[in-house]
């Protein structure tokens, strides 16, 4: 269930971030690039986590040994 979840989850955060890259490229003014652009570093960080996490699920995690 946890997999399935964050398999979801990241299906999500790919078409954020796919959205908010078109808006930074249709959007004139510089305050609202850099928001999205920011917004788009924060999506980027939590789907670098959840590929860790599933990972972890998936192929265990030797550093616990």
């Amino acid at each position: 269930m946890k997999k399935n979840t964050i398999q979801l989850v990241l299906i999500l955060c790919v078409v954020v971030e796919a959205l908010l890259v078109f808006r930074i490229m249709a959007t004139t003014d510089i305050i609202y690039q850099e928001l999205y652009g920011g917004l788009a570093i924060l999506v980027m960080l939590t789907i670098i986590r959840l590929i860790h996490n599933l990972t972890d699920i998936t192929y265990g995690n030797p550093e616990k040994n």
